[in-house]
């Protein structure tokens, strides 16, 4: 192991390397972390990043530095379990993150090893169900390895309406209009870990007949062709097919001397 003396220098030289000469961090707790880190205060630098966890202002690429920054606390002190938990949530976010030249070897090798069981970095789907009443809306993260979401996020609209914030991971409206809507995946210090939709460009589904069903489109479709014209095309066929039918059907039973019968109607 790493002496604490020894570790303190060579956290300094790559904190230095890897953030610039003491520059100020976007969020305060992590910029006291990352001095006392520089101090071999390790124990104290936790205590830091532990504040700024439960805050409610980090943003995604302060929690990125935080991970960071906490992985060589965890690494001085020799906590294999709190290293590993890190180093996995850190490739869920950022897979491509690069450690400064001076990081201890070991450090480097281990999210080596961690990319080969975190398969992909951390998203968040969503889908729109039809309910007696109304549309649910459920959201849910993929690829939370280092178990990071906190909460899922639903805001929704119809298309008359103000958006309105779920907190639980679903949310329901009335059926009847299109229905507009966003969801976000949140972790420690009200991070947006990841999202789909957004508020300028939500996803957008279209009540279907009947309300059976829905379809979904993203915005960017609105200039397309409407969903109704399809279904006015296909009803118009079927009918121009009901009426060929029934007309050559009655010729044929009329040249056989039978009695024309009334077309049946299929339901479809």
């Amino acid at each position: 192991m790493i002496s604490r003396l020894q570790f303190g220098a060579l956290a300094l030289l790559s904190i230095t390397l890897a953030w610039g000469p003491s520059p100020a961090a976007a969020h305060p707790d992590v910029d006291e972390a990352k001095e006392l880190l520089m101090e071999a205060e390790f124990e104290r630098a936790l205590e830091a990043f532990a504040r700024a966890e439960e805050g409610d202002d980090l943003t995604r690429e302060d929690l990125i530095e935080l991970l960071s920054a906490r992985c060589l606390a965890h690494l001085a002190l020799d906590d294999a379990a709190a290293l590993r938990l890190d180093l996995r949530r850190l490739a869920s976010l950022d897979r491509e993150h690069r450690w400064g030249r001076e990081a201890p070897p070991e450090l480097g090798e281990a999210f080596a090893d961690t990319l080969t069981v975190v398969d992909g970095e951390l998203s968040v789907s969503s889908v729109a169900t039809p309910v007696p009443g109304g549309v649910e809306v459920r959201g849910r993260a993929e690829g939370d390895h280092g178990r990071l979401v906190n909460e899922i996020r639903v805001f929704a609209r119809s298309r008359s309406g103000s958006y309105r914030r779920a907190n639980g991971g679903t949310q329901a409206l009335p059926a009847g209009e299109s229905l507009h809507y966003y969801v976000e995946a949140v972790g420690p210090g009200s991070a947006v870990l990841a999202r789909e939709g957004s508020e300028d460009r939500p996803v957008t589904s279209e009540p279907a007949l009947a309300g059976s069903s829905l379809i979904r489109r993203d915005d960017d479709d609105a200039g397309g062709v409407s969903p109704w014209l399809w279904v006015g095309i296909g009803a118009g066929v079927l009918v121009v097919v009901g009426i060929i039918l029934a007309v050559v059907l009655g010729g044929s039973s009329s040249a056989n001397g039978t009695q024309p019968q009334a077309p049946m109607v299929i339901g479809f």
